[in-house]
């Protein structure tokens, strides 16, 4: 969730991960098999993708410059010329010129700060932070394969975190909870990479996508089946007793429906250590593999990835804590992988950041 100041525009349903309402807002049908050798739409390593992810890449960042400077002239009727049909059909010119009218006229959108990408549905998000006055401005702009902007998100970001157990350091040993590439949304530790950072419950959290044949689903991304990751198998990254194990939420309709009322939707929590937890959200209705008071080893299968919760698509959340209730005073605490690969290169021990693929190390 973010908690934001002033302004705050989401159209398009590309990236509803940030925006208004958020992939993970919670607030301070394919069964799982487990069967590793039949991944579907999972593709096994970063080399199988790199190339068509990569031009996606570069045409954002070639695009995403000359966009903010649109924003920042002032120019509405030209962001407008880059909108695709669905784009402004949500958003319509009048509406363009009011909000950009509203952030030139708070402050000038200043130096650029920082800078990344991030695909999301069919579309390449340029994701930039700029000064604006005494705030920081983000901005994001998400692109389709022809240059056309099919999704816009423009924000204030967040005031520091400081971060709760910023010094922990994990005895334990945590294993990538999937088989095959998956894709880091949002992890590490600054908000340009990981939007939870602005909330001492999940500050470390991560939300994990599968990206494959140019996005994160299958036009017209708009059943939980388009989506690569659904019903793909979870494991416990560790070993540990169940302590909470919740079952019965439906999936939501991506980009449309939210659970407000059962935000983290279907829910296993695992008792590691004395005091941590590791937490998994939004699984698939009928999945959850164990009961509470089971004992499970690192790589049991715990249940399958759904869309339950408060959430835009489906979707891996999972974060360590230092109590069993997230809703009860628990606050995050740093999970490092071990025995990982990122973006093709082997890693012994990482927190992976938004925007970089990952997989366990065979």
């Amino acid at each position: 969730m973010y908690k934001r100041r002033g302004l705050c525009v989401l159209l398009g349903l590309a990236w509803l991960a940030a925006g208004c309402p958020t992939d993970d807002d919670f607030a301070d049908d394919d069964d799982a098999t487990g069967d590793d050798d039949d991944l579907g739409d999972v593709p096994a390593a970063y080399d199988e993708v790199a190339a068509e992810y990569e031009v996606l890449v570069d045409l954002a960042l070639d695009q995403g410059p000359p966009a903010v400077d649109l924003l920042a002239a002032g120019d509405a009727d030209g962001l407008f010329a880059l909108f695709t049909e669905d784009l402004a059909e949500l958003l319509p010119l009048a509406d363009v010129e009011s909000f950009v009218s509203q952030i030139v006229g708070f402050a000038p959108v200043g130096d650029l700060l920082d800078v990344r990408t991030m695909g999301l549905n069919r579309q390449m998000y340029y994701f930039a932070t700029h000064a604006w006055g005494d705030q920081v401005l983000g901005i994001a702009f998400g692109f389709e394969d022809d240059g056309r902007m099919g999704g816009l998100f423009i924000k204030t970001m967040a005031e520091s975190l400081e971060y709760p157990h910023a010094d922990h350091v994990s005895e334990l040993t945590f294993e990538v909870p999937f088989e095959g590439l998956y894709y880091v949304i949002w992890g590490g530790m600054e908000e340009i990479d990981n939007y939870h950072q602005a909330h001492a419950n999940q500050a470390y959290a991560y939300d994990i996508v599968v990206w494959n044949h140019g996005g994160t689903c299958m036009d017209p991304c708009e059943q939980v089946d388009d989506y690569f990751i659904y019903g793909q198998p979870l494991y416990a990254s560790a070993g540990g007793e169940v302590v909470v194990a919740e079952d019965g939420h439906p999936d939501m309709l991506p980009g449309v429906e939210t659970d407000a009322v059962n935000p983290a939707g279907n829910t296993v929590t695992i008792q590691v250590s004395d005091d941590e937890y590791l937490f998994v959200a939004h699984m698939q209705p009928g999945s959850v593999a164990v009961d509470v008071g089971d004992t499970v080893a690192a790589g049991d299968l715990i249940g399958a990835v759904g869309n339950s919760g408060n959430t835009s698509e489906p979707h891996i959340h999972m974060h360590l804590q230092d109590g069993p209730d997230l809703f009860g005073g628990a606050r995050s605490m740093p999970m490092d992988f071990s025995n990982l690969v990122i973006d093709g290169t082997p890693t012994d021990l990482a927190m992976p950041l938004g925007g970089q693929f990952i997989r366990r190390d065979d």
